[in-house]
């Protein structure tokens, strides 16, 4: 079986393609930023093989060991969808570098 990892998994297009995947015969790594209920919701309507890995793209550390536990849970990732993302809307000039 195929492996697929999805970030941001838990909501909107990320949860959309996770379902695509998944009804395409692939096994689900589920990455979300935290590991709360929120996050874990979706996967109650999700079927198939799925491993929930989670972790803040923000730290530098994280993108490796999501992919990581993918692999040790899936075996393997043939497809890769980075969809995780943050919305910040104000005013161009409130705007500052993090």
């Amino acid at each position: 079986m195929k492996g697929a990892l999805v970030t941001g998994a838990n909501t909107g297009i990320g949860l959309a393609i996770a379902k695509r995947l998944l009804a395409d015969g692939f096994a689900l790594g589920y990455a979300t930023a935290a590991d709360d209920d929120a996050a874990k919701e979706p996967l109650a309507e999700l079927h198939g093989e799925i491993a929930h890995v989670y972790g803040d793209l923000s730290d530098p550390t994280v993108p490796e060991r999501l992919v990581s536990e993918t692999v040790d849970k899936l075996g393997s990732i043939d497809v890769l969808v980075n969809n995780a993302g943050v919305v910040t809307a104000k005013p161009f000039f409130d705007l500052n570098r993090r």
